[in-house]
């Protein structure tokens, strides 16, 4: 295994992968398989990127970013509710969504049956 540097011209990032090289017998040539470690700091070491490399979210507070509202309380009764009825429209949005696949279904099968008929006459 080797590790490979390629500098990309567009943002002039330099990335930093691990390579390693395979002979693949079905097609009789040679290969590389390539694994991006992360990029390429300033002061030379590895900043790790992708999900698994990426360093974890620090939590925030939902007052810091806006999503919560600063004045008044919420009443869990308000949350319950709001709750069931988004749980109803999901359980429509869900019967109606099968509906429209059996739908779908039902067309294709006559578009097949319109398109074989018609190849029959050429």
């Amino acid at each position: 295994m080797r590790i490979d540097y390629y500098h990309n011209k567009k943002n002039g990032c330099v990335y930093v992968y691990q390579a390693e090289s395979y002979y693949d017998p079905a097609k009789k040539r040679c290969g590389t398989r390539r694994k991006l470690i992360g990029k390429l700091g300033e002061n030379g070491e590895v900043i790790p990127t992708g999900k698994r490399g990426r360093p974890p979210k620090q939590p925030s507070t939902g007052a810091e970013s806006g999503a919560m509202p600063s004045t008044g309380s919420v009443n869990s009764a308000d949350v319950t509710t709001e709750q069931a009825e988004q749980g109803g429209e999901l359980a429509r949005l869900q019967a109606e969504l099968a509906q429209l696949k059996l739908e779908n279904l039902e067309l294709r099968n006559i578009i097949d049956s319109i398109v074989t008929a018609v190849s029959r006459y050429r």
